[in-house]
């Protein structure tokens, strides 16, 4: 049987008409928590396995818990939407049984035209959520001048892998650098994130996450580091890739598809450098801080509140290359600062173990609604 075929015609009838014939035709799944991911297997998916692979056992045994990509035949159970593009595909066909909480990660009407329409369909069916989680103080104070309620609005940071995400020692970052022919005297700036539009190439760039500006700040360097290397990883890099050699800067591009295995890359760089507009982490800010790897990155996301400047990684005042190349240039003449940064950054982290997190989300937003729904003892 094919479910999608079978379905698709009740779409013509409206949402209410698909939520009551899953329904009444019984195609339910068991009652439980399921974090709603999009159907790409990127960083959404990886947060809400995550998430949930670290909720505290002794709170949630016997609970069915589940990365899903669509709310479909979910009756009586929790739904976290991932993000505002899962919230905006599927919330007007989740069965009233639910409960519902939604991840909105970044973004600003205006930025791209599916971003907008996504946000303008939260703006006006917000109301419909239990809670809405945000990662950082930034995107906090935004959705409040938006309208949404204080005591809805909760922040839940992302979280890091500490066990996969350990500073490496001098002899496993020449190892590394052999194994991908890095030149060990190299100055190696990372970038893992997916910068394209996409997922093919990539060759039409996300401004939103300043790949132009990534590529602008290395033709500054090039003229004053002459041993500058950049390692990428993550889909759709095909922009910055042309860019490189253009400048005819070296680098090296591995697609990582589990976020486990490129723990190792962050093990050969020298700095991190977030340039991005708009984030909701991103996840690399916590990966480089738990790998002791330096972070220079713009003021978005998660990044200030993790980042004391100058302390615990560098915070650029502006959204200009020019800065963002004159501290790493700062940073590449002094392998002291960068220890100094390296060790700050490691003791911050400590608080963003995704076994923390986990436990923060179970306690402040599933374990309530899991109560109200008698999926936990302790319901009423």
């Amino acid at each position: 049987m094919n479910l999608k075929k079978e379905i698709k015609p009740l779409f013509a009838l409206g949402a209410r008409a698909v939520q009551e014939a899953l329904y009444r035709a019984r195609l339910r799944k068991p009652s439980g928590l399921y974090y709603l991911s999009e159907s790409s297997d990127w960083i959404i998916r990886w947060i809400g396995e995550s998430l949930l692979e670290h909720l505290p056992n002794e709170n949630v045994r016997g609970l069915k818990t589940s990365v899903q990509d669509n709310p479909y035949f979910l009756t009586k159970s929790l739904i976290h939407f991932g993000s505002i593009n899962s919230f905006h595909q599927y919330s007007g066909v989740v069965h009233p049984s639910n409960r519902t909480v939604a991840t909105i990660w970044h973004g600003k009407p205006g930025q791209e035209e599916k971003l907008t329409e996504a946000l303008n369909y939260f703006k006006s069916h917000e109301r419909s959520l239990d809670l809405v989680l945000v990662s950082n103080s930034l995107m906090e104070a935004r959705l409040l001048n938006w309208g949404v309620r204080q005591e809805k609005l909760k922040i839940l940071p992302l979280g890091v892998d500490l066990n996969s995400f350990q500073k490496g020692t001098p002899a496993e970052k020449q190892r590394l650098r052999e194994e991908y022919r890095i030149p060990e005297t190299a100055f190696c700036v990372g970038s893992f994130q997916k910068d394209g539009v996409g997922w093919g190439e990539g060759d039409e760039p996300k401004l939103i996450k300043g790949p132009d500006l990534f590529l602008e700040a290395m033709g500054i360097l090039k003229k004053e580091i002459p041993e500058l290397f950049v390692v990428l990883t993550g889909p759709s890099r095909g922009y910055v890739k042309k860019g490189l050699r253009r400048l005819g800067i070296p680098f090296i591009h591995h697609y990582v598809k589990n976020p486990r295995e490129v723990s190792e890359f962050y093990k050969v760089l020298d700095v991190y450098l977030i340039s991005s507009r708009e984030e909701g982490g991103p996840s690399a800010l916590l990966e480089s801080m738990a790998s002791g790897v330096p972070v220079v990155a713009t003021k978005t996301g998660m990044c200030p509140d993790l980042i004391e400047n100058s302390k615990t990684g560098i915070l650029i005042s502006t959204f200009e290359a020019s800065e963002m190349a004159e501290k790493i240039l700062e940073l590449s003449r002094s392998r002291e600062w960068r220890e100094k940064l390296s060790d700050e950054g490691l003791r911050k982290i400590q608080n963003f173990s995704w076994e923390k997190i986990s436990k923060c989300a179970f306690q402040e937003i599933y374990e309530p609604l899991l109560k109200d729904l008698k999926l936990l003892t302790g319901g009423e």
